[in-house]
């Protein structure tokens, strides 16, 4: 998309990327719902809760060795307690929202504690009841209520190309599923904005300036190095009332790619916050 303006003065060529866009992107740094900050205005709807939730790009979760595989502890699977599953519903890879550290331990999931200061009782998850090839990792919170709230799960990394064609495909795949599940699709892109100026001669005594302005497209020539740098945003949000679902990509330093799928259960935010909020 090219847009063009006229001034008077000087030429230049720039690339930026707004300030709101770069407040979007560093916004990926952190998580989403910070469990530090559980006291917000009490909503009468599930619904309104859950659209104020994931009305932000969803946030990278950065954590020390990701890719450190916990060594296998013998034991029996066993099925979730019904009375967790009935209360909050079964989450993703067979695992069970509410359940406690111990429990799903007993199910046969291994656990190994993170180095992620920033959310208590965080872990990566392995031999998981329902696991998916697409992803490599997945890492669990429990919060202090010790009860699973969250599950972030991180997709198969690829070489990908330039345009990122590769983790296009697992991305838009993975927003067709999540939208037929859950519903209430919000994609949101920023992108790259690049300007351009140039001065011409309008007449033997007259100049101007012509500015052009382009915006960068998702799977673009650079589409990948923007993710990477943080120039351009994408990210798709979904929620069915009771759990929020937000869908990104990252780029590490050896310029691979994955999709991460980031769960919620919107249900338990919403009852620590109301007992926060009648215990002050």
């Amino acid at each position: 998309m090219k847009k063009f303006f006229y001034l008077f003065g000087l030429g230049f060529l720039a690339s930026y990327i707004s300030p709101a866009a770069a407040q979007e992107a560093a916004d990926l740094r952190s998580i989403l719902i910070s469990e530090d900050i559980v006291v917000q205005d009490k909503a009468a709807e599930a619904k309104t809760d859950a659209g104020k939730m994931l009305n932000s790009a969803p946030k990278k979760i950065e954590i020390k060795g990701l890719n450190t595989q916990p060594a296998r502890r013998k034991t029996v699977q066993k099925e979730a307690a019904p009375q967790i599953v009935d209360k909050y519903g079964e989450a993703p890879f067979g695992l069970a929202w509410g359940s406690s550290i111990n429990y799903t331990k007993d199910t046969g999931v291994v656990l190994k504690e993170t180095d992620d200061t920033a959310s208590l009782r965080s872990y990566f998850a392995t031999y998981l009841p329902k696991p998916v090839n697409d992803f490599d990792r997945v890492v669990v919170f429990f919060g202090k209520e010790n009860k699973l709230w969250r599950i972030a799960a991180y997709g198969t990394s690829y070489k990908d190309n330039a345009k990122g064609e590769a983790v296009l495909r697992e991305y838009n795949k993975y927003s067709r599923l999540l939208e037929k599940k859950y519903g209430n699709k919000k994609e949101t892109f920023i992108p790259k904005v690049t300007i351009t100026e140039r001065i011409e001669q309008i007449d033997k005594d007259k100049t101007e300036v012509i500015i052009e302005k382009t915006e960068s497209a998702i799977g673009g020539d650079d589409f990948l190095q923007e993710i990477k740098n943080e120039e351009a945003v994408l990210y798709s949000t979904f929620n069915d009332e009771k759990i929020g679902v937000g869908l990104s990509i990252e780029v590490n330093d050896k310029n691979e790619s994955n999709i991460i799928i980031d769960y919620k259960n919107l249900q338990l935010i919403k009852e620590q916050e109301e007992s926060t909020f009648n215990a002050i």
